[in-house]
């Protein structure tokens, strides 16, 4: 379930330095942190990862250092999603221009979160408007606003007039800014829920790469495996099972051990309502990714995925160990206490369910009504 950021304020920053960050190596990391949440101004929910994300949003032309305690934060709160990442990301790339240092990855923990996340529409960035907006950054601004189908034509457009201008000059076109441009229509597409379509648009990528090996793109989808994920993942959207698994089969035939696709491969067995299968898939994807020796970020998403799995076909016992590793890596999340609650009372724990539902309670959000609620009944049942 996705949820609505509401208050998020668009960041006045020109479209084509936010392009320029995207062809750079992702190098970034959360660097110096608080060790206890920044003071939010509105009279949010601090146990909520949507009040920090919102505050760092707003920060984010203002002050990127601080915006970045407040994204940090918000995915201390919640690190299974994929917008506090990106805007982390996003604000070690404003300070990098002033000479901060760099770091890990935020950009590929926010891939395996949501592949099709992107700043201009996560964190609203639109045009200056103090420059005469081009065919681009029209397009992006057209993103950024959530006009996806408007936006769809204006990449178009964007892609014509870059063929038209290179044809003036007498050479090829800039495959990098072709790439840049086909993605744009990929995220129109897939927020449009168009996703046949973006499956095309993804096939014109893959072409752009083809052409050249120097063509500029966020890092992580230039290999082969990420793309023929994403068209899984597109295909899997638009109702095509069968399209979708040869594009994760194809995958795993890139990379043996792009563990996602063999969880996604998990997914479509489930969505069939074949749980054997299933299972198995996501045995092979727990296999290949601990043969990854992933890092902390991937480490807990992972376990988040593959333990909740495990808990909702009724696999409590093998989905105790992922939990505790959820809860041991990511404790102010307050739904990995309740998996991990819920886990052990349903192997007969009453005790360690009741410790686990009482770190949920200190550390829910209100909107988490429905889960208190049923927690708070289950704590009164032991009583």
């Amino acid at each position: 379930m996705r949820i609505s950021l509401g208050r998020c304020r668009p960041v006045p920053f020109a479209l084509a330095a936010c392009l320029a960050l995207l062809t750079h190596s992702a190098g970034a990391q959360w660097g110096r942190v608080p060790s206890s949440a920044p003071q939010l101004e509105f009279a949010d929910d601090p146990k909520d990862w949507i009040s920090y994300f919102q505050a760092g949003a707003t920060l984010l032309h203002v002050s990127p250092k601080r915006a970045l305690q407040f994204f940090y934060w918000s995915s201390r709160l919640d690190p299974t999603h994929a917008e506090p990442y990106i805007g982390g990301w996003f604000a070690v790339y404003l300070q990098r221009q002033a000479e901060t240092p760099q770091g890990d990855s935020l950009l590929r923990y926010a891939a395996w979160r949501d592949p099709f996340v992107h700043p201009v529409r996560v964190l609203q960035v639109i045009a200056d408007s103090s420059e005469r907006p081009s065919p681009d950054d029209r397009a992006w601004g057209a993103l950024s606003a959530a006009r996806y189908t408007d936006a769809a034509g204006l990449f178009a457009a964007a892609l014509r007039a870059a063929e038209a201008d290179a044809a003036s000059r007498h050479r090829p076109p800039d495959d990098s800014l072709l790439a840049n441009l086909h993605w744009g229509r990929v995220l129109s597409f897939h927020y449009a829920a168009a996703h046949d379509s973006a499956v095309g648009e993804l096939e014109a990528l893959r072409a752009a790469f083809q052409r050249s090996d120097t063509v500029h793109l966020q890092p992580v989808y230039r290999s082969g495996e990420w793309l023929d994920y994403l068209v899984g993942l597109s295909w899997t959207a638009a109702g095509h099972d069968s399209a979708a698994a040869e594009a994760f089969h194809g995958a795993l035939s890139e990379q043996l051990s792009f563990y996602p696709a063999r969880g996604a491969l998990g997914n479509l067995a489930l969505a069939r309502g074949d749980t054997v299968a299933a299972l198995d898939e996501w045995r092979q994807a727990a296999e290949l990714h601990g043969g990854a020796q992933p890092g902390k970020s991937q480490r807990l998403f992972f376990a988040w995925q593959y333990g909740g799995l495990l808990l909702r076909l009724g696999k409590a016992g093998d989905a105790l160990p992922w939990l505790r590793t959820l809860v041991e890596l990511a404790p102010a999340y307050a739904e990995g206490h309740l998996l991990l609650g819920d886990a052990l009372a349903a192997g007969g724990d009453a005790v360690g369910a009741a410790a686990e539902y009482q770190l949920f309670l200190r550390a829910a959000p209100d909107r988490l009504t429905e889960a208190k609620a049923r927690v708070q009944r289950a704590l009164a049942a032991v009583r």
